[in-house]
């Protein structure tokens, strides 16, 4: 690739769950591969979204193949990663949520409270929590 960008096309023999399932698990090693060689990847979504332009996509990739993703992948000057909420920001949210019909919160300060790092272990536990709190409320 040198220093220049290419564009890459995912697609997949049918166009249904299933092989959407397969292209999205073929994008995930494509992804982590790029970024194990320090190629950043980009999504053009318009042409595979847009019901009229999909079609000529396919027709400009001269593929029998039906396009599911579309990458922009090259090398790239670094750049900061995207800001993120404090995860107690995210148990704040939380405590304004109600079910409907419910007259306590789904999750309680006392719950929140527990949750005032912002490591990945404490956002997966919370990210457990939240489901396991809403899918008894509903």
């Amino acid at each position: 690739m040198g220093g220049a960008s290419l564009l890459a096309v995912l697609g997949t023999k049918g166009d249904n769950p299933r092989y959407w399932l397969g292209a999205g698990q073929a994008l995930g090693r494509v992804l982590l591969r790029a970024a194990a060689a320090g190629i950043a990847a980009s999504f053009l979504n318009q042409p595979i979204q847009v019901a009229a332009l999909r079609p000529r996509l396919r027709e400009l990739v001269g593929s029998a193949h039906y396009p599911q993703v579309l990458l922009r992948l090259g090398y790239g000057q670094a750049v900061p990663p995207t800001p993120r909420r404090q995860l107690i920001d995210d148990a704040r949210q939380l405590l304004r949520y109600h079910c409907p019909g419910a007259t306590t919160p789904v999750f309680p300060r006392a719950i929140a409270d527990q949750f005032t790092g912002d490591s990945m272990p404490q956002r997966q536990a919370l990210t457990l929590e939240i489901n396991s709190r809403l899918s008894r409320a509903v």
